[in-house]
C-alpha cells in the first residue's frame, strides 16, 4: 500500500494512466476481423493513371486530387454516389502510400444521409505531416 500512494505522489500511475490508456484505446480500436468485411477500389499502380471505382455502397465519381497548403494536406473534394438500395450515410478513407507501399497519411470522409441514386460530395481532411506518395486506395472506414 506504501508503493501505490509513493507511486501517487512521484505522478508516476498519473503518467501510466494519461500515457497507457490512449494507447489501449488506439489498440483495441485497430484490431479488427482481419478486414474481410473491408472494400476499397483496390490497390492502383500508378496514382496518376488511377480510375474511380465502387466502395461498398458507394461509386467513386471522380480522382481525388491531393495538394498542400500552408504547410498541410489540402481539404480533398470526393463526389460518390449511393448505389444501394437504401439510406446511407459515406464514411471513407483514403489511404496514400509511398513507393515502399508504407502508409503516408489518410484522409477521412464523412458525410450526412445520401438516398439512394443519390449523390453528394464529401470533404476528406488529413491531420497527417505531408511526406511523398505515390499512390492511394479508398476504403469503407466502417
Amino acid at each position: 500500500m506504501e508503493s501505490v500512494r509513493n507511486s501517487l505522489k512521484n505522478g508516476k500511475a498519473a503518467k501510466a494512466v494519461l500515457f497507457g490508456l490512449p494507447l489501449i484505446v488506439v489498440l483495441a480500436c485497430s484490431s479488427g476481423s482481419g478486414g474481410s468485411d473491408e472494400e476499397s477500389t483496390g490497390k492502383q499502380k500508378d496514382s496518376s493513371k488511377s480510375a474511380p471505382g465502387d466502395v461498398g455502397n458507394w461509386d467513386i465519381l471522380n480522382k481525388p486530387t491531393f495538394g498542400t497548403e500552408y504547410g498541410t494536406w489540402k481539404i480533398v473534394d470526393l463526389k460518390v454516389k449511393n448505389v444501394s438500395k437504401e439510406d446511407d450515410e459515406p464514411w471513407l478513407e483514403i489511404r496514400l502510400t509511398n513507393k515502399k507501399n508504407d502508409l503516408v497519411a489518410t484522409f477521412d470522409c464523412v458525410g450526412n444521409t445520401v438516398n439512394p441514386g443519390q449523390t453528394t460530395t464529401l470533404q476528406c481532411s488529413s491531420m497527417d505531416k505531408v511526406a511523398p506518395y505515390t499512390d492511394y486506395e479508398i476504403k469503407n472506414a466502417v
